[in-house]
């Protein structure tokens, strides 16, 4: 089965057990069937035990799971839907980069994974940076080739900083907290907002 695009994601990857299975709804299991947690890493399995489970069909793909210990940072690029602005930042971000990079399960938007950490999480749509407590799903779909992740701290720790000024930037929801509100509250006040009809 080595001809699966799944082989394109570099080994120094796919040699960690750090990996797990995903349906329709993103959400994460182990290879039992039971849901998977990305802090919990009894749950991960090995590339080779999740990809054979895929061979078998019922799940969507597999995905790499981000933690404190390894090196790696997750930079997604999701579908700017026509807006130059952002998708000239994206390129941006992407061509200073030069990252190993995959085309997102969707075809959309893209996934870079690069060496270089971040203290949390990190979102300023359509952009979130990660270096834990998360998992990117991987598609072996490859748009810029690379046989090992590059180093890029510096510039991860510059993008990381811009993205944290302004009031468009906020922390990425980790699945941990508790809700403040409910949802009659919080879509009362979405409603309610100036841009309430979109």
């Amino acid at each position: 089965m080595q001809s699966s695009p799944l082989y394109a994601i570099p080994l120094e990857l796919r040699q960690l057990k750090q990996f797990i299975l995903w349906k329709d709804d993103k959400v994460p299991y182990q290879i039992n069937g039971q849901l998977a947690s990305v802090t919990e890493p009894s749950h991960w399995s090995t590339f080779d035990e999740c990809f054979n489970c895929l061979q078998l069909g019922g799940w969507k793909g597999m995905g790499f799971v981000f933690t404190e210990a390894d090196p790696y940072t997750f930079i997604d690029l999701d579908n700017p839907n026509g807006d130059a602005a952002i998708l000239e930042r994206q390129l941006k971000v992407f061509n200073e980069f030069n990252p190993y990079a995959e085309v997102s399960p969707s075809g959309m938007g893209l996934h870079i994974i690069i060496k270089g950490k971040v203290e949390a999480g990190r979102r300023r749509h359509p952009l979130a940076v990660s270096s834990s407590t998360n998992y990117a799903p991987m598609t072996g779909n490859v748009y810029n080739d690379r046989l090992t992740i590059t180093d890029c701290q510096s510039m991860l720790t510059q993008l990381w900083a811009q993205m944290g000024s302004g009031q468009a930037a906020q922390s990425l929801y980790k699945g941990e907290e508790k809700e403040t509100h409910d949802d009659k509250t919080i879509i009362e006040r979405a409603t309610n907002a100036v841009n309430g009809d979109k």
